[in-house]
């Protein structure tokens, strides 16, 4: 009844015995990693001649131990592999892993980090292309507004005429912004 499940899932699912050999694999781990059930789990999905100690969790497992991980091939595909105890048929532990393809999570992820990255830019930008105008209205405001220095009309109009422009330049700013979005 427990393998009829496993069958339907739509994740990869492989039981593996203590001695490293995958005695049960459904569909869809068939189709992410081949034929396997005889072979021994470090060849079948590894490609090696022995145990992976580095990262193997099968003796956790095996002494009861949930395990998660994710795990990166060199084709780009990742995998979340969430592994538990299961005892068979024969009263022997085994390990039930379940594998979950999340390579397009982990592409989406990285897209999002990329579209992170270009919006601190723009705003960055953004921040500086409207501050310019500003601090060139402000300073001329200021030599405006001082009442010890007295400003001929023509120096007047000349400052009024750059506050004119610099307005018009926020202006031009806010509606790029606007038609951006």
């Amino acid at each position: 009844k427990l393998l009829r499940v496993l069958e339907t899932m739509e994740d990869g699912v492989a039981i593996i015995g203590p001695d490293y050999r995958v005695r049960f694999e459904n569909p869809n781990m068939r189709k992410e990693f081949g034929e396997g059930v005889g072979s021994f789990c470090y060849e079948y999905l590894h490609h090696l001649d022995e145990p992976c100690n580095e990262t193997c969790k099968l003796k956790a497992v095996i002494d009861g131990a949930t395990e998660r991980w994710e795990y990166s091939f060199s084709d780009g595909r990742t995998y979340e592999v969430v592994a538990s105890p299961i005892i068979d048929s024969e009263g022997v532990v085994c390990v039930l892993a379940v594998c979950r393809n999340i390579a397009h999570y982990k592409w989406v992820e990285q897209e999002l980090v990329k579209i992170n990255q270009f919006k601190s830019e723009l705003l960055s930008n953004i921040s500086h292309e409207l501050k310019s105008p500003l601090t060139s209205i402000k300073g001329i405001v200021t030599s405006l507004l001082q009442k010890d220095i007295e400003l001929d009309n023509e120096t007047r109009e000349m400052l009024l005429n750059g506050v004119n422009e610099e307005t018009d330049r926020l202006g031009s700013l806010v509606t790029n912004l606007l038609n951006m979005s």
